[in-house]
């Protein structure tokens, strides 16, 4: 059994510094190594799930792809990835590509939904991490042309407007 004596001999690690070997945290449950590399998980590089910035789109729209500049890091790749929507309108939300690392959104109702994302590695029992997005869609839209469509509360955007025919002077409100 590791001890104090195997960390003064250095052959026993103590990552998180408590006096007590690594293997010894593990098995006396004072630590969580879901891993199972034999370092304590708060010692691991950060396990994370980022499900992304919060996303406006418009009924019947599909969302640009969920998740942040890095999906998921840490632990033990590859990862397996589960989108699912977790709450808003009874009936609508629906997830495009629910096991891709990058899940899309698209709902039939106006409201505010929430989406989340989870995240297994590849280890053996898998470590699981959650993350979630709240997604808002709006009904009313503002088209100004083929490939460019403005949601409502949308941020604005410079327009260009060509007038033919009629009687000039022309006049935009």
């Amino acid at each position: 059994i590791p001890d104090h004596c195997d960390l003064a001999a250095g052959t026993s690690r103590d990552c998180n510094g408590n006096g007590l070997p690594d293997v010894c945290d593990i098995n006396a449950g004072t630590s969580v190594d879901c891993n199972r590399n034999g370092v304590p998980d708060d010692c691991d590089p950060p396990y994370v799930a980022d499900a992304g910035p919060p996303v406006r789109i418009c009924v019947g729209q599909v969302s640009i792809p969920l998740g942040g500049p890095v999906v998921a890091a840490g632990s033990t790749p590859p990862y397996r990835y589960s989108w699912r929507v977790i709450s808003g309108p009874a009936g609508s939300g629906t997830i495009v590509a629910e096991t891709d690392g990058r899940g899309r959104f698209a709902a039939d109702l106006a409201g505010e939904y929430e989406i989340e994302l989870q995240v297994s590695d590849s280890s053996s029992p898998s470590c699981v991490v959650t993350d979630r997005v709240t997604a808002m869609v709006t009904s009313m839209s503002v088209s100004a042309g083929e490939g460019f469509t403005m949601c409502a509360g949308g941020e604005s955007a410079p327009l260009a407007a060509t007038a033919g025919g009629g009687i000039e002077p022309y006049s935009y409100a």
